[in-house]
């Protein structure tokens, strides 16, 4: 026969080990649950990082006077793209490279030296290519993982083709 002391001890007993399950289980649950969240945004990071750079660049593009006033040149063995600007009565250029692990933009008055570092980080890149072929500037901006991200740009219209 179980003493009324003793029963109470066995019934305390398993609540504590139904709580202690609960709370295992609870646990499981939180740190599978951090462990998708923390893959969700590495993927978004990257995603923004890969799509963010060639976006940034249509959007300037949109806002010029095209086509006249895109060209591509190589400024201190850099492929930079140029994009005339009208500042009031000055003309400038807003200069978008990659240099050093990220795309930059410069804004320079016209007959201004070109240096890549005194550009605007705007985001990590590792490479930034541009060619314009009848019309179309193709546009390629290669991110820290390797992920290419190419956009096709009619100069005609000034739409992303």
């Amino acid at each position: 026969m179980v003493r009324k002391g003793q029963r109470h001890l066995i019934d305390g007993i398993a609540g504590l080990l139904v709580y202690g399950l609960f709370a295992v289980c609870i646990l499981a649950v939180l740190l599978s649950g951090a462990k998708v969240y923390s893959r969700i945004v590495n993927r978004d990071n990257d995603v923004y990082e890969s799509r963010t750079g060639v976006q940034y660049i249509a959007t300037k593009l949109r806002q010029a006077e095209l086509p006249s006033s895109v060209s591509i040149t190589k400024e201190n063995g850099l492929n930079v793209l140029r994009i005339r600007e009208e500042d009031g009565d000055e003309e400038c250029y807003a200069c978008i490279y990659c240099y050093e692990g990220y795309l930059r933009e410069l804004i320079l008055e016209s007959g201004v030296d070109f240096y890549g570092d005194a550009g605007e980080k705007l985001i990590p890149a590792e490479s930034a290519d541009f060619e314009i072929d009848d019309g179309m500037l193709r546009i390629t901006v290669t991110d820290r993982s390797g992920t290419q991200r190419e956009l096709l740009f009619s100069l005609g219209k000034g739409d992303a083709a």
